[in-house]
């Protein structure tokens, strides 16, 4: 769990490769918490409370709090596997991450980055990854893209940047005939 004093208030819920809908639960610090949830398409919700929980389609999203809470995704996947995921806020982003997938053959692996759209370019992975699909999202007059690739072995996987002040945010997940896992691969305090 991450300390109650390091909770954010705005993050990029990551697409899900192959999610069928997805659940958000947030817990807040503070009584009163407005939150508010921006689609792609502009769409936004908002609700109030210190504990919320809303059901999305699978798809990304900008979330902002006006207090600082604890986002943790579920994704249902077509496998009938649930993948649950504390999502890393903006500011908990970092600059080089080190992953390796579990070694079971059975699952199909994959990674989620998220990272401003201006430092896409940039990004660097050592190991054998294959582009999947990305999405761009604003948030905080910021343009983020979300580039999910597909970990083609099971070793271990190298993800950097070239600039050292580019900080992004990156999930792991992986997919089986009847069970998902998922975790991010970090956070920044």
């Amino acid at each position: 769990m991450i300390p109650a004093e390091k909770w954010d208030q705005h993050f990029i819920i990551p697409p899900i490769h192959k999610a069928s809908k997805l659940k958000i639960r947030m817990i807040s610090r503070y009584e009163n918490t407005t939150v508010t949830i921006k689609t792609i398409g502009g769409y936004f919700y908002t609700r109030n409370g210190d504990k919320i929980e809303i059901d999305l389609s699978p798809d990304s999203y900008f979330v902002s709090a006006s207090h600082p809470i604890l986002l943790t995704l579920y994704s249902l996947v077509e496998t009938k596997g649930i993948i649950m995921v504390i999502v890393p806020g903006i500011k908990h982003y970092s600059k080089e991450y080190v992953i390796a997938p579990p070694e079971d053959a059975s699952y199909t692996n994959y990674i989620t980055v998220t990272i401003k759209t201006s430092d896409v370019d940039g990004l660097r992975f050592v190991g054998n990854l294959v582009d999947v699909e990305s999405t761009v999202i604003k948030a905080h007059n910021e343009s983020y893209t979300s580039v999910i690739k597909k970990m083609t072995s099971h070793s271990v996987y190298k993800i950097r940047h070239v600039s050292s002040n580019a900080l992004y945010g990156v999930v792991v997940y992986g997919l089986c005939a009847s069970s998902a896992y998922g975790y991010s691969a970090g956070f920044r305090f």
